[in-house]
């Protein structure tokens, strides 16, 4: 049978028009079931409007940072993120589950990798996790972004990827993609489809004779 735990909300803020940042404030009797790998999830529990709401969201922190975050984006219609973006605040209490799933690769220092990432809007958040564990330890490693937004407004987390391109400089590189906007390159306009990534195969991903 699935435990939840009654984790407070630390923080929430907005990230986008319509997406939303939730910080638990999980005690420190807990933080051991609560310790995670990148690329996991929580399952978040809330009675919404008499009903018992229950949705899965990816850790967008890393297990480093020592803080469980994840991003809600509101989806019209939906319940839980509705609930979250218009209703939620500071100090409120969620229903919580340990965190799970088996997505992404193991962090090994001694054999590094260069990682290739493709995400779609909210679509970021495990991929974020998983940039921030693998660059931070494993030294040799280097990771490529390719992410699709609709408009630049709308990127999320694009404040803190430029910061880790910064910090991480030569080892971080991010291309942008947007879908109701028109940049001045044609590539970077629309979403991924056969044709593109013929591109970016020729010209930006590099890929050794085996």
């Amino acid at each position: 049978m699935a435990t939840f735990y009654s984790i407070p909300v630390k923080d929430i803020y907005k990230e986008t028009d319509d997406c939303s940042v939730i910080t638990f404030d999980v005690p420190e009797h807990l933080q051991e079931n609560f310790s995670f790998r990148q690329g996991q999830h929580l399952t978040l529990k809330a009675i919404i409007d008499g009903a018992d709401v229950r949705r899965s969201y990816s850790l967008c922190s890393s297990p480093t940072e020592g803080r469980w975050q994840v991003a809600v984006k509101e989806i019209p219609g939906g319940a839980f993120s509705t609930f979250v973006n218009q209703e939620l605040k500071k100090g409120d209490i969620l229903e919580v589950m340990a965190p799970s799933g088996t997505f992404g690769v193991d962090v090994d220092e001694a054999n590094p990798k260069n990682y290739l990432f493709f995400a779609a809007g909210s679509g970021i958040t495990p991929v974020l996790s998983m940039i921030k564990s693998h660059l931070e330890r494993e030294s040799g490693s280097t990771c490529k972004l390719f992410y699709v937004n609709k408009t630049a407004k709308s990127i999320i987390f694009k404040e803190e990827l430029e910061q880790l391109r910064n910090q991480y400089f030569g080892r971080l590189e991010i291309y942008y993609f947007l879908t109701k906007e028109r940049r001045d390159i044609d590539l970077f306009n629309g979403r991924f489809d056969e044709e593109k990534m013929q591109v970016l195969v020729g010209n930006f991903i590099d890929i050794p004779d085996t």
